[in-house]
This record gives structure tokens, sequence and C-alpha cells, in this order.
């Protein structure tokens, strides 16, 4: 009897010290995150960056210098959209450089508004052309160049008029045309990536075990805390109130930043549950990740101004300092306790070196 209550005790205390990734097969479900997370949300950006270049087209066949407002709104919604799942650093978003030709961000150099400026100065019709356009720089293929054209003061004169239509035409065509192609090629041909995701357990031309493919959701994951945490919040908070660079927030044109975050948020979260939170089930892990988030978007609903406003106010300044000390506290979470615990590595950061 004693040695059944040792053996018994033995058995408890190897199962406690055994990492939660051991109860399962696989260190992520990469099933739920291919179906429930990715998919749907580079379905979401194909359907309205297409719904997108639709409006442009009917608006510049209508006129070239009238209101743009519900363009700016489908603007928004495709914004949000490609926010959600900006996230995601590999496979086909990363493929022909989509990721950096749907958003040139952070631009450093402001090389976004220099080329554009070269364009509406030569107005040169052949390099909008689908093939060319899309070989062309990428500070004017995506949506920071897009932004720029739809909120900021243009010139009505009717020639320039026109060709910023026919650039408006170009973009948006290419953003639609990208977002089509990720999606598609998740889904469909030869190797869909989804199924790249579902075979990764025996190793294929992608990643040589499960545990690699893991690896690069969770420094995705990361990553994204990264950029959210030095670029999209402490560039344009500077080092004081009087130092603050409003300007270096990402997307505040639109007044868009915190908005822009909110939607990181979202996809993220949605990135951890679908992928590691069944191996956290009842840790305090889990709940952490979970508040974390939570109190992220709790933090960001605190702004009462554009962000790019909020780093000079004094009062909103605190909140969105508040803010930072969320993100680091989430950041630090995944980077040190999240991988241990799934029995995962980082991995090289893309964000380093920047």
């Amino acid at each position: 009897m004693r040695i059944q209550v040792l053996a018994a005790g033995l058995l408890l205390s190897c199962s406690l010290a055994t990492p939660l990734w051991a109860k399962s097969t696989s260190p992520a479900n990469f099933e739920a995150v291919a179906d429930q997370h990715i998919l749907p949300a580079y379905k979401r950006l194909s359907e309205q960056t297409e719904y997108l270049a639709k409006m442009v087209t009917g608006y510049c066949e209508l006129s070239y210098t009238g209101p743009v407002v519900e363009l700016q709104r489908q603007f928004h919604a495709s914004m949000d959209a490609w926010q959600a799942i900006q996230h995601i650093r590999f496979g086909p978003a990363q493929f022909q450089l989509r990721s950096n030709r749907m958003q040139m961000w952070p631009d450093k150099r402001n090389s976004v508004s220099k080329h554009l400026r070269r364009l509406m100065e030569k107005q040169d019709k052949e390099i909008l052309k689908a093939d060319k356009f899309a070989a062309a720089s990428v500070a004017v293929q995506g949506f920071s160049a897009l932004e720029r054209l739809l909120f900021t003061k243009q010139s009505k004169e009717p020639e320039a008029a026109k060709y910023r239509c026919a650039l408006l035409k170009a973009i948006t065509a290419n953003l639609a045309q990208m977002s089509a192609g990720i999606y598609r090629e998740w889904r469909e041909g030869e190797a869909p990536f989804r199924q790249i995701l579902l075979t990764a357990t025996n190793g294929n031309d992608f990643y040589e075990s499960d545990q690699e493919l893991a690896s690069t959701l969770l420094n995705n994951l990361h990553t994204q805390l990264k950029l959210i945490l030095e670029q999209k919040l402490q560039r344009p908070l500077g080092k004081s109130v009087e130092r603050a660079k409003g300007k270096r927030a990402e997307s505040w044109r639109s007044h868009r930043a915190s908005r822009n975050i909110e939607h990181n948020f979202r996809g993220l979260h949605k990135l951890y549950r679908t992928a590691f939170a069944e191996r956290l089930a009842g840790h305090p892990l889990g709940e952490s990740l979970d508040s974390g988030f939570q109190r992220g978007l709790e933090q960001l609903a605190q702004l009462r101004q554009p962000l790019s406003q909020a780093v000079a106010d004094p009062g909103q300044r605190a909140e969105v300092e508040k803010l930072v000390a969320v993100v680091i506290e989430l950041k630090a979470l995944v980077a040190d306790k999240l991988p241990k615990e799934l029995g995962l590595s980082l991995g090289f950061n893309s964000l380093d070196g920047d």
C-alpha cells in the first residue's frame, strides 16, 4: 500500500512539472489558426479592398474633384481589415513583398510623400498600368500613399485632379489584387498555404517541424507587440510632452492611430486564442494574457483625442503612458513566460535592425 502511495505521489509530481505543451501532440492548434483567424481575416481584407476599388472607379467616372467622404469611410473599413491581420509575417503576405507594398510604414525618410509628389508632377500615365504599378516603388503602392491622397488637401486643377483619380484607381486596384492573391493562395493551388500549416508536423518545404511553425506564430505575436510599443506608441510620445512627435504616429493624417492599435490588439488576441489558449486552459498565464489584451482595449478607450494630439496634451499623454505600460507588461509575458510554458523559442525578430 505504501509503495502504491509513493508511486502515485511520484506520478503527480512529474505531471505537475510537465510543461503544458506536453499534454498535446502539437505545440499549437494550426487548424484553428488557419480556419478561425487567418482565412476569415484575409477574406475580409479582400472583400473590403475590392469594394474600395469599385467605389474609387465609380467616383472617378462621376467627378474628379467631388467630396471624398464616402471613399474615406471605405478607406477606414479596408484599413481596419488590414490592421487586424498585419501581424502575420509569413506565407502569401510575404510573397512578392506584399506586406510592405500594402503599407509602407514606418516611413522615416518621408519616401511616400516624395514619390507621390514626383508622380503628380510628372503625371506619368504609363506607370499606372497594373503590371507596371505592381513593380513601382513600394512607397506609392498601398495604404500610406492612399491616405495622403484622401486625407490631405489636393489640387482641383483639372489635369491634376484627373491624374489623381487615375492614381487612386491604380492604388486601390493594386490593394485589391494583392489582398485577393493572399486569400486565394491560402486556400487554392497545388500547395495552398493552409495545407502547409496542417502538414508541418512531419515537415514540409517551409517548416522542418510543428515546433518551427509554432515558434513562427509566437514570433509574429511578439513582433507586433514590439511594433505597437516602439513604433506606434513610443516614437510619437517622444521624451516629454514638449518633445512629443505626434506626426510620427501611424496614420496620423486620417486620425486613426489609436484605431489601428485597437485592431492590432483584437487580431493578436485572436491569434493567441486560436493558437495557444487551449494549452494554457486554467493556467494563470493564460488568464494574464487574456486580461492584458482586454486592459489594452480598455485603456485605448480612455483616449479622447487622436493619438497624434494626445501625446502633446498633458492629461491625455498620461493615458497614453498607461497604455504603454500595459503593452510593456503584455510583451514581457509573450517574450519571457509564454515561450517557456510552451517549450518554444522566439527566434529572430524581423524588426531588429530597423
